[in-house]
């Protein structure tokens, strides 16, 4: 006892020697009489030690630290043991708060808020697309993921650069400039017919069904039906792509939904189709899962018609979405003794056409914008031996990462110039400025031109020597890296930082324009250039992106609902493609109507389709279309709180926990993250047999000192939740495969044995106040909507800077929030005050 005394005292000394200044040392005093006991070398609760800590002026590496140690015990969580007065939490608070703010200040004015960022893979692949103008060009699953900060993927203080990185991009590279640089003559715009039934995948399916005695297709006259969908374990239907062209194809298929009603028999001419009985849903995908259109199969014979892109000769498959995913079991040989009756997609022919090139004349069509950006009017011809050049190099075709080798018919091509000096000059300007975003000065094209000039000496051919420098201008750091300085952007850095925010890639014409006359810089023009920006379609991106990240959307596959447990759900990419479109439309919405930030926990309408409408019980709405719909007044639904997509992602697929959800909740929507759990924390191992309640489970855990504090803030939002289902439908008792009553379910044409177990109990205590279910949680979250709005904003200024809010941007924060009040916070009024923020407009 004795010992600790004197340790704690000459801790106290040392600390109180260490600050400069009598506030100063009020901080080191309470520090050691309250902190060190549970933060010294022996202990350090939470990976914190407190007896070495400097002050933040000699340590500025300290002060993210700092920060904690001021909002924890401002907020009263610590220290935990003997709670500080009132006036004790001023008087500490108050010298700390004013010593990291200083530091704080002076580091965002010798290093700017954000650091040297660069690109990331989202950035990079979009700005290679609209530098190259190849609008579906796929590069960025070559690049290694990008770490995370403050929840997202931009931020610069999670950024490296490593040697597997550097070559990754100048792997991109070359695949971005094959796909543009178009070496061949201009193709032919053709018409490819398949009929399902001279499908020899499908025919030979249909008779080894026969063979075996299963029924997943038949031949009904014209129509090759199908009966199930085939699911991740198995072959899928595949159809033929005979085009090598990259590019946009217009595909018509002629179906319709059926229901198959076939007396066994064996004679196909007494089966009959008749009309479905519910609507269906499907899709045409290529083999590496990428979904081209879905779409709502006719329930009379009729003919779907889109239009999409296709990287090169990408293999087709016809996607049953709404068909059962399993084998029809307790059938048995011989088929045609067989009856069946049940739902059937029937399909006659599909037509693909394309490419299909622009309609604005044979020069403006080919070769096409993303070769006329490298090469201008330069004329291509054939290379021949006696040019005195050397053969062009190969090259693969394609806009995906699925390449092949390819050589033009009649070729090799080549790109001609009669002045190689001066069009390799002029072109290699004209690309660095789109590339760096920005004019360049003499110096770097001549340095760029250099490698292109000792190509040339090497007798290779114009264009191979104009890839040498085009390569190095897209590896290069103007290109990859935001060229940034402390203080106040300049109007191109401007320029930049708008577009990689609403657009997620680099600035177009327009912008560009108003970045050289110096103008960008008014509030005028950057109000006006921000709302152009937001009308524009580019802007999807920063919908698809932003949710992707805030949201965890990125994380929508990570886990599959158990098959025993949620076999309706297995293999449901209809409905997880759904849910997603959801919440990106939802938050559209948001966006566009300058809704206000209580909307991300309430509203009184949903983005839905009908297999959505059909998961959250909504009647009346048809169709695989995302429409927006009133809820009604008793309805769960409204906001992303109850959204599907977020269910899934905070389930696990198994089971669902009060604490994923709960901390979810806490940190993406409100912006109140819970600490990291302790070592010991152990975890909770879910109970399918349902024997044990979540509940209890939680309450054995909760037990643990070190556990409680933080549980009594995570379970509430929890338990609310606990009243939906690992992909979001609604429930009052969880399912079980051992205890329980039995439940009547159908999925498909099977009728699988699940037990209704345990009741669900979404009952809580939310900061001393009760609440009964969902409602009553909602009821009490939105009685702070500033703070929805402040982690609406603190999301969306990390997210356009590369750069997480610090001690120094609170203030600034607050003004904002301020400044947006009158419009309830509304989310394109954040927007708008982002982007005329200080903290916006300079590094």
């Amino acid at each position: 006892m004795v010992a600790a005394i004197i340790v704690r005292l000459v801790v106290t000394l040392v600390a109180c020697s260490a600050f400069a200044t009598a506030a100063d040392a009020v901080v080191a005093k309470r520090i050691a009489a309250s902190c060190v006991e549970c933060h010294d070398g022996d202990v350090q609760k939470g990976n914190l030690r407190l007896d070495t800590l400097k002050p933040v002026e000699q340590d500025p590496a300290s002060l993210a630290i700092w920060a904690r140690i001021h909002d924890r015990v401002a907020s009263g969580e610590m220290p935990p043991k003997k709670k500080l007065s009132a006036e004790e939490t001023v008087a500490f608070t108050t010298p700390l708060a004013k010593s990291v703010l200083t530091a704080d200040q002076q580091r965002q004015r010798s290093a700017g808020r954000t650091l040297f960022r660069r690109l990331n893979r989202v950035e990079y692949e979009n700005t290679l697309r609209d530098v190259l103008a190849i609008p579906a060009l796929e590069v960025k699953d070559i690049l290694p993921p990008d770490g995370k900060a403050s929840g997202f993927d931009n931020v610069a203080a999670a950024q490296d650069v490593s040697y597997v990185q550097v070559a990754r991009y100048l792997e991109a590279a070359d695949l971005a400039l094959d796909a543009a640089m178009v070496l061949r003559p201009k193709p032919e715009t053709k018409t490819d017919r398949q009929v399902f039934q001279e499908n020899g995948r499908f025919f030979e399916d249909f008779k080894r069904d026969r063979a075996v005695g299963r029924s997943e297709s038949r031949v009904c006259g014209e129509w090759m039906v199908f009966l199930r969908q085939p699911n991740t374990a198995q072959t899928p239907l595949t159809l033929h792509n005979r085009f090598d062209e990259p590019g946009l194809y217009r595909f018509k298929i002629r179906g319709k939904a059926v229901h198959l009603k076939s007396p066994g028999t064996g004679n196909p001419a007494d089966d009959q189709l008749l009309p479905p009985t519910i609507n269906h849903v499907a899709a045409l995908q290529v083999k590496d899962g990428r979904f081209l259109h879905f779409f709502d199969m006719p329930a009379e014979a009729g003919v779907v018609e889109f239009t999409a892109w296709l990287h090169g000769r990408e293999q087709l498959v016809m996607f049953c979405a709404t068909l059962d995913d399993r084998t029809q079991p307790g059938y048995s040989s011989p088929p045609e003794k067989k009856p069946y009756e049940g739902p059937g997609f029937a399909f006659d022919w599909m037509d693909m056409e394309g490419p299909l090139l622009p309609a604005d004349g044979d020069h403006a069509s080919w070769p096409p914008a993303s070769h006329r950006l490298l090469f201008g009017d330069l004329p291509l011809v054939k290379w021949t031996k006696e040019s005195g050049l050397q053969e062009p190099s190969p090259i693969t075709i394609g806009t995906g990462l699925d390449r092949r080798s390819w050589r033009a018919q009649g070729g090799p091509f080549m790109v001609e110039s009669k002045d190689p000096a001066a069009d390799s000059e002029r072109l290699l300007r004209q690309f660095m400025e789109r590339a760096y975003r920005r004019p360049v000065e003499d110096g770097e094209v001549t340095r760029m031109q250099g490698l292109v000039l000792a190509a040339l000496a090497q007798k290779k051919c114009f264009h191979d020597a104009m890839r040498v420098g085009f390569k190095a201008v897209l590896c290069s750091p103007d290109f990859l890296f935001f060229r940034e300085i402390p203080g106040k952007l300049d109007a191109y850095a401007l320029a930049s930082r708008l577009s990689y925010f609403l657009w997620r890639s680099m600035p177009d014409d327009a912008l560009l324009a108003q970045a050289k006359s110096g103008a960008l810089t008014k509030n005028d023009v950057l109000t006006q250039q921000t709302e152009r920006m937001l009308k524009d379609p580019r802007s999807v991106r920063l919908v698809n992106d932003f949710t992707n990240q805030w949201l965890s959307q990125d994380q929508i596959y990570a886990t599959v609902p158990d098959r025993p447990l949620y076999p309706e759900y297995f293999c449901d990419h209809h409905l997880v493609e759904s849910l997603v479109a959801e919440t990106r439309a939802y938050f559209n919405e948001m966006l566009t109507a300058n809704l206000p930030a209580k909307n991300v926990i309430s509203s009184d309408f949903a983005m839905v389709n009908e297999q959505i409408a059909q998961l959250y019980g909504i009647p009346g709405v048809q169709g695989c279309a995302i429409r927006k719909v009133p809820l009604p007044k008793d309805s769960p639904r409204g906001g992303f709180l109850t959204q599907g997509s977020v269910l899934k992602v905070t389930a696990n697929g198994l089971t669902t926990s009060p604490v994923k959800r709960g901390a979810w909740v806490l940190d993406h929507l409100l912006g109140t993250p819970a600490p990291p759990p302790p070592p010991d924390a152990g975890a909770i191992e879910p109970d399918t047999r349902g024997a044990t309640a979540i509940r209890d489970q939680l309450e054995k855990h909760r037990a643990n000192p070190s556990c409680a504090g933080c549980h009594a803030k995570i379970d509430p939002p929890g338990f609310a939740l606990e009243s939906f289902d690992v992909m979001g439908a609604q429930r009052d008792r969880y399912r079980s495969r051992d205890k329980g009553d039995s439940m009547q379910i159908t999925s498909g044409v099977r009728t699988p044995h699940i037990k209704l177990g345990l009741a669900v109990d979404p009952t809580g205590e939310l900061a001393g106040a009760p609440f009964t279910d969902i409602a009553g949680l909602r009821a009490l979250l939105l009685k702070d909507e500033r703070q929805i709005a402040r982690n609406l904003i603190n999301r969306l200024m990390t997210y356009a800077t590369g750069a997480a809010i610090s001690f120094a941007d609170r203030a600034a924060i607050e003004r904002l929030l301020d400044s947006t009040k009158g419009s309830g916070y509304g989310l394109r009024s954040l927007v708008q005050a982002v982007v005329l923020s200080d903290q916006f407009r300079a590094k």
